[in-house]
This record gives structure tokens, C-alpha cells and sequence, in this order.
């Protein structure tokens, strides 16, 4: 009985050599085939001890020998993802911001609409009082002897003239526009 359990053991410790032997051999020609994919946290740690280079195009390893290829790649992914969740929290605020400024632009354009109105009403308040102020500059030069009103109206400007002329009652208005000369009465006949 004793030769079969040597012949097994024999065989047994062959077999394991053989094999821890070729996979020696292997793990040395192929490094990356007996290396897990590291999880993101472990990744970290260890490439805290490679020398990185920041390039436009990305990272740079200047020694990547002592890892295998996929710890390179799950660096770069998560480098990656968190570049990808940066951008994304950037976006976020400058989203908030334009949410914000969209709103103050809103309502500076409300209060805007608001100012016109009141100056609107203001510049019609403006007309109505010069129209009122017109009138009333009208009677009195209605009021006045035709060649006394046709002397003052002469020295006004001819736009003032004219508005309080077209304000009076055609009759006296005919009357003051024969007193005032010839020249002063076909401009002021001419404009509009």
C-alpha cells in the first residue's frame, strides 16, 4: 500500500510544481491575465504612488510597468466619472444662476412697462395742459383789438402763432391774420 500513496504524492507535488511553474512563466509574459479589475477605491490608493502628468488630451502615465493595463483604465474611468459629475454639479449652477438672473430681468421689464405708463400719462397730462394753455391764449387774443393781437403774434414763433390762430373762431382769426404782414401771414399759412 505504501507505493500507491507515494505514487499519488509524487504525482500530487509534479503536478502542483508543474503548474505553479507555468503559471510563473505565464504571470511574467502576460502580467495582466492574473490581475483583478480593481474596484474604484483600492485603484486610488494605488496609483497615489505613480507619477501623473496633466496633458490636454487627458492623463499621462509616465511609469505604468508596476500595474497592469486595467488599473490604468479604471483610473481613467474614474477620472472620468468624477470630471463628468463636476461638470455636471457646474452646470447645475450656472443653470441656477440663469434661473435667477431670467427672473430679475422679468422684473425690471415689469417695472419698465410700469415707468412707460406713468411717463405716458405724464407727457398726456404735459399735452392737455399746453392745449388747455393754448385756449386760453387764444380767447385772449380774441378778445384783443385785431392789430394789437396781429403785433404780438408777429413776434412769436411762428409754430406758437399758428397753434393759438387755429384755436380762435375763424372770424377774428381772419381778422388778426389781415393785420399781420405779408410775410409772416404766408408762412403761417404754409405750415402744418
Amino acid at each position: 500500500m505504501e507505493k500507491p500513496i507515494f505514487g499519488y504524492i509524487l504525482g500530487f507535488v509534479f503536478s502542483f510544481v508543474t503548474i505553479f511553474e507555468g503559471m510563473y512563466v505565464l504571470s511574467k509574459l502576460y502580467p495582466e491575465l492574473f490581475r483583478p479589475i480593481p474596484k474604484s477605491t483600492p485603484v486610488l490608493a494605488m496609483v497615489d504612488s505613480l507619477k501623473l502628468k496633466n496633458d490636454s488630451l487627458g492623463v499621462i502615465w509616465e511609469d505604468t510597468s508596476s500595474i497592469g493595463l486595467e488599473y490604468v483604465e479604471a483610473y481613467k474611468l474614474d477620472s472620468l466619472k468624477s470630471l463628468y459629475n463636476e461638470a455636471v454639479a457646474e452646470l447645475k449652477r450656472y443653470k441656477d444662476s440663469v434661473l435667477v438672473l431670467n427672473k430679475i430681468i422679468n422684473e425690471l421689464k415689469a417695472e419698465i412697462r410700469e415707468k412707460n405708463l406713468i411717463v405716458e400719462r405724464l407727457q398726456r397730462q404735459v399735452l392737455n395742459q399746453q392745449d388747455e394753455k393754448i385756449k386760453a391764449m387764444a380767447k385772449i387774443y380774441e378778445s384783443m383789438e385785431p392789430e394789437a393781437a396781429a403785433r404780438i403774434l408777429e413776434s412769436m414763433p411762428e409754430n406758437e402763432a399758428l397753434q393759438i390762430i387755429l384755436n380762435m373762431q375763424r372770424r377774428q382769426a381772419a381778422k388778426i391774420l389781415s393785420e399781420i404782414n405779408t410775410a409772416k401771414a404766408s408762412k403761417l399759412s404754409k405750415l402744418k
